[in-house]
């Protein structure tokens, strides 16, 4: 490409912040179509990145770092193409830049490189092991212990964080991910935006993607838009990078320098914390429940969206280096109970009354693992409360109400509950029979007569009141109604959560 060429300006327009709509438009456009566009594109970024460094030194450091040039060997090397260019300046530059960056090091007044627009329970660290405070970062080593960072970088980047994790804020375009999870949201206007992991280099043309990096290879998903991916396995061989687009996935791993497809993962990774505006919720709350849990992601407390009486609490363990006691949810968020989690489940102290000798408990469960006794919702608690949800040891579905006769009464389905895949339970009791319900289909039923009558029960969510048989996975959208659902609203509701 000539240095000259429109394509050339638009770049220079971008860096400069004074690019068009109209002309962003025609860079988004062309960059999603041409590969050597896209590779011209991420080496005019690194040199802009890398001047931009230069030009901040001091009158000092530049005396410095000429003295140290003198000393070096930076004859230009004889090139004919931009893209020999591009390689010859950039080795002059990352020689100065050794230098500059241990300047750099000791410099207090640092600018930020990226604002934090929310936490959720977090506890951000320093390299040097102190509390971050500040309400946005400064170019340098971080570890996220416990909660949840929302980040936002230059040109409207918003990347969401997950503990444990632990990074490198590089630039305000630039972010090195050592361990851990994120998600980044990219605009036209932040194209360019690059995530390194210990397996990969990964720019984006305006997109929405997560990474995950574990111990021994990193992952990359892309649910819309385009991203190149190009492992450090062979850095010298441009051909092994790749672009992965909407619902595309790899998996670089370090023993391999090729990426290997693998499936996107949706149920993994938070990608926001907002209860996103969806039918489901209004179809519940016209069904007017007694209580509606909808889990979404917040640092304190057991939110009722249909009452401000019937709050809890979220039960966790002090653990750092574990995953949140919140996750991706069927809608928005959802609690999450042990899978790795400081999540122990949940508790209200004071539930709804159920007066009439009916009821009906909906929820929605992810499933992590089985092979135990496991509660999912309950307010049974010695000779007190009326029902019960759980998995018995062999992962089949189970329902337990007291009536008013002093018996318990239970049903239970047939089949052990799927695992790594969202489902809708129901159970209810109309004064006649005991019915149980999946994914909006009845799977078992027995006679039962009327509940017995409870005020205000407590509630405990994932976990027994003894705070074993805990549940492993999530759960989410959970209301309680003191009436039996008819099999027609059980199945509204399961074609509202899961429409096809």
């Amino acid at each position: 490409m000539n240095p000259t060429s429109p394509s050339h300006q638009l770049f220079a327009d971008y860096v400069a912040g004074t690019i068009s709509a109209d002309d962003l438009q025609r860079l988004e456009v062309a960059l999603t179509e041409s590969e050597a566009l896209r590779q011209e594109f991420i080496g005019y970024l690194n040199i802009d990145a890398a001047l931009a460094d230069v030009a901040a030194l001091s009158p000092a450091e530049l005396a410095e770092l000429e003295a140290i040039e003198a000393t070096c060997d930076l004859s230009p090397v004889p090139v004919s193409s931009w893209r020999g260019q591009i390689v010859a300046l950039l080795g002059a530059i990352a020689a100065l830049l050794l230098v500059s960056v241990t300047l750099h090091q000791s410099d207090s007044e640092s600018q930020p490189v990226a604002q934090l627009v929310e936490t959720i329970d977090a506890r951000l660290m320093t390299s040097g092991n102190e509390v971050w405070r500040r309400d946005d970062l400064t170019a340098g080593a971080y570890r996220l212990n416990r909660g949840f960072l929302h980040l936002r970088f230059r040109g409207g980047v918003m990347v969401y964080v997950e503990a444990p994790a632990r990074f490198d804020a590089v630039s305000d375009s630039r972010l090195i991910l050592h361990s851990g999870r994120l998600s980044a949201s990219v605009p036209p206007e932040g194209i360019g935006f690059t995530v390194e992991t210990p397996e990969a280099e990964v720019v984006d043309f305006g997109t929405e993607f997560s990474v995950d990096v574990g111990e021994d290879a990193s992952e990359v998903h892309v649910f819309d838009g385009l991203v190149r991916v190009s492992p450090r396995g062979d850095r010298t061989n441009q051909p092994t990078s790749i672009d992965l687009r909407t619902q595309q996935a790899v998996r670089i791993e370090k023993s391999q320098s090729k990426p290997l497809d693998i499936e996107v993962a949706h149920e993994r990774f938070v990608r926001d914390f907002q209860e996103p505006p969806v039918p489901y919720p209004s179809l519940v709350l016209k069904q007017n429940p007694l209580a509606y849990y909808r889990m979404p992601i917040r640092e304190h407390g057991l939110i009722c969206f249909h009452s401000d009486s019937y709050h809890g609490d979220v039960l966790t363990e002090e653990m750092d280096r574990a995953r949140p006691p919140h996750a991706k949810g069927l809608i928005g968020g959802a609690l999450r109970v042990q899978a790795e989690s400081i999540g122990r489940g949940g508790y209200v102290e004071v539930g709804p009354s159920f007066m009439m000798g009916q009821l009906s408990v909906v929820a929605f469960v992810y499933a992590e693992g089985s092979g135990s006794t496991r509660t999912m919702l309950t307010n049974l608690s010695g000779n007190e409360g009326n029902y019960r949800l759980a998995l018995d040891e062999n992962g089949i579905l189970n329902a337990t109400v007291w009536t008013a006769d002093g018996d318990m009464v239970s049903c239970r389905g047939t089949q052990s509950l799927a695992l790594k895949t969202w489902q809708q339970v129901i159970l209810t009791a109309d004064g006649e029979e005991l019915r149980l319900f999946l994914d909006g289909q009845e799977i078992a039923s027995t006679d039962c007569p009327l509940l017995k009558i409870v005020e205000q029960p407590p509630i405990w969510f994932g976990t027994s009141p003894s705070g074993e048989e805990l549940w492993d996975g999530r759960l989410d959208e959970v209301a309680l109604f003191d009436r039996s659902l008819s099999a027609e609203e059980i199945r509204k509701l399961y074609r509202r959560a899961f429409p096809k």
